[in-house]
């Protein structure tokens, strides 16, 4: 063993390593090492980065020792303030200036590129519009769009504009993909949705041009809501603007995840916001149908099929307010005679009872529409009778809603579908057929032979009743003694009446003062006025005749003597008629006296028999009349209309007078 000291390590006199410094990939991210040379369109400020050597801190003491102390020395830097929503976003952050520069650098870099512009202006919309909001907005709140003042929005179309369909399209197809992909990567993505809705507003058919690719998409994530449900937003702005396109959309996109409990609350509100936000009615005017037949069937199975699997305030939204008005505006007034053999093929399959009631609706309608549809009814009368035989009972509990379809061609129908329901008794669904139509028929023969004309005979009465009032009046000379006041005082009701009459009169009376003074005043103003025209109208008038009777002339003197020949011939003809009958009359006369004497005597005592019962009837009658009113004086009566009809004249001039003064009040 050794007296002396062993060093034990490293050698003090050791030559000291350098330090390895780290690498840049160990610093920058992979996926920005792309873009590490190039030069970004737009540069957000970032902090500095610090990194720290890998290795022990053996190392410069000194320098270890200062660097805490510089770094409280120098204040930090403040963070940004992130705002409130996206009203705040768009204030403090975006500038008219600034949108309108960067999109003239990217015009300007790549005018041949012009993706690289949506790409670069929806990248500056994701960073100035981060807020601490939430980025779910109402479908028609128009957010985040709406918040944009009016000219940035010009200047985000002004963009759009000058581009072909094409580029449009791929832009489309890009802001719908973005927003699958960004919310993927839990991204914000208002900016693509903002460049989204302005596609929306200015192209909205572009929407559904390629509609393959979005169902795609769907069906890709509609596992996850969180990321489909954003891009069905973005798709449906497209209908706020085109109500034919938010429908296919709907239909396409939506309709199908319907049975999805993430789902079924949007696919139904977007459809009863949309139909809302356009104001459609189950009365509003359409003039084409939004959809083909083919649609039209698949949304009624979804309705009533798959609808009925929902919650109770789900089917009752659909089937209430959605689907009379998408029925509406699918079938555009039941003109389109195709939908008639389809429904009625279907109708065999359908087994909910609210769709076969539906259905048979439809048909009938469709009927009453078009003549048409009552042609492929005859058609397939025969091989779909099971079908006949449910319309048929359908039309006969609701005839009294469906009496438009008595027409002859219906008639005609009906009567032909009862004669081959004889000739087939032996099958199964001829007996529902035979007993609808039977049942039909015969209230349409009711109607037709029911008729009574209540309104003549209204009339009647009305002026059988005031001609017996006039008589008890001219019979008692003054009303107060008639027989009908007598019967107001039992009712209770003759004070009201005189006092109406009372009034009437008063009236009456102003109303004739007021003509009898100003009417002449009038009349002589407007003949002064438009007596030049009334003299010109009457000398062009006097022209136009003259005119017309110099080219008219030859022709009306012809058939005017074309008329007097004819009519000579039909009196000639007359004559050779009449004088035949005579004949046939005279011999028939003596043919009857030959086979039985006595019955042509028979028959004149058998008329003068009647006759003279009849004048003994009025005679009774008009006794019992006379003993119930009295004697008529006629000059009386007349006296009496005449007084009337002059206490009447007075009071409609009253009226009139009134009505001049309210204007007259009107006019200061």
């Amino acid at each position: 063993m050794s007296d002396k000291w062993e060093t034990v390590g490293k050698s003090p006199n050791a030559k000291k390593k350098a330090k390895a410094m780290p690498k840049i990939e160990d610093i920058v991210t992979k996926g920005n090492m792309n873009s590490w040379h190039e030069k970004p369109m737009y540069v957000e400020p970032k902090a500095k980065l610090t990194t720290q050597a890998p290795g022990k801190g053996a190392p410069e003491k000194k320098a270890a020792k200062v660097e805490p102390k510089k770094a409280k020395k120098e204040a930090a830097p403040e963070k940004p303030k992130v705002p409130k929503d996206i009203h705040e976003a768009v204030k403090t952050n975006l500038r008219l200036e600034d949108v309108k520069q960067l999109i003239d650098i990217c015009q300007t870099r790549f005018p041949d590129m012009p993706v690289l512009w949506l790409r670069d202006l929806a990248s500056y919309l994701n960073i100035k519009l981060v807020n601490q909001g939430s980025s779910e907005f109402d479908l028609v709140s128009g957010l985040p769009l709406a918040a944009f003042s009016q000219n940035i929005k010009k200047a985000l179309v002004s963009m759009i504009q000058s581009l072909d369909e094409g580029i449009l399209e791929v832009y489309v197809q890009t802001c719908v993909s973005n927003i699958v992909h960004e919310m993927a990567k839990n991204l914000s993505v208002l900016g693509w949705t903002a460049m989204a809705q302005v596609l929306a507003e200015s192209h909205p058919q572009l929407f559904v041009t390629n509609i393959s690719r979005f169902v795609e998409l769907r069906n890709s994530y509609q596992n996850n809501p969180k990321i489909c449900l954003p891009m069905l937003k973005a798709l449906g702005e497209a209908g706020l603007t085109d109500l034919s396109v938010g429908i296919k959309l709907w239909l396409e996109m939506m309709l199908p995840l319907i049975s999805l409990k993430q789902y079924t609350k949007f696919v139904v509100d977007y459809i009863t916001q949309l139909l809302d936000y356009h104001k459609i009615s189950s009365t509003s005017k359409v003039s084409k149908p939004v959809m083909d037949i083919t649609n039209f069937l698949t949304l009624q199975d979804s309705v009533f099929i798959v609808g009925s699997q929902l919650q109770k305030d789900y089917y009752k939204q659909l089937t209430e307010q959605v689907y009379p008005r998408l029925k509406h505006l699918a079938l555009a007034g039941y003109g389109n005679h195709d939908l008639f053999p389809q429904l009625m093929s279907k109708l065999k399959s359908q087994n909910m009872p609210n769709q076969v009631v539906d259905s048979l609706e439809i048909l009938s309608y469709c009927m009453m529409a078009t003549p048409a549809a009552i042609v492929h009814w005859q058609e397939l009368y025969i091989s779909q009778l099971a079908q006949s035989g449910y319309l048929l009972q359908y039309i006969n509990s609701k005839w009294d809603n469906l009496k438009k379809l008595d027409t002859p061609l219906f008639r005609d129908t009906l009567q032909a579908f009862q004669e081959y329901n004889t000739t087939v008794p032996q099958k199964q669904d001829v007996g529902l057929c035979e007993e609808g139509c039977a049942s039909i028929l015969s209230k349409i023969e009711r109607q037709r032979s029911s008729g009574f004309y209540w309104k003549s005979m209204s009339v009647l009465c009305l002026l059988g009743l005031a001609a017996i009032v006039t008589l008890d009046v001219a019979a008692n000379s003054t009303f107060d003694k008639t027989h009908v006041a007598s019967f107001l005082r039992d009712a209770g009701q003759y004070e009201r009446v005189c006092a109406i009459r009372d009034e009437t009169l008063t009236r009456y009376g102003k109303v004739n003062a007021w003509a009898t003074t100003n009417l002449p005043v009038y009349y002589e103003a407007a003949q002064k006025n438009a007596g030049v025209y009334y003299v010109a109208a009457q000398k062009n008038a006097g022209v136009y005749y003259e005119t017309a009777r110099k080219h008219a002339g030859p022709a009306v003197e012809q058939a005017a003597d074309m008329i007097k020949v004819g009519a000579v011939y039909v009196q000639e003809q007359i004559k050779v008629i009449a004088g035949v009958l005579t004949v046939y009359l005279e011999q028939g006369r003596v043919y009857v006296e030959e086979q039985a004497p006595g019955i042509l005597k028979s028959g004149e005592d058998a008329l003068l028999q009647a006759k003279t019962h009849a004048v003994t009837t009025f005679e009774t009658v008009k006794s019992k009349t006379l003993e119930l009113v009295g004697d008529i004086d006629w000059v009386q009566v007349k006296e009496k209309t005449l007084r009337n009809l002059e206490q009447a004249r007075t009071l409609c001039l009253q009226y009139v007078d009134k009505l001049v003064q309210q204007i007259t009040q009107l006019v200061k």
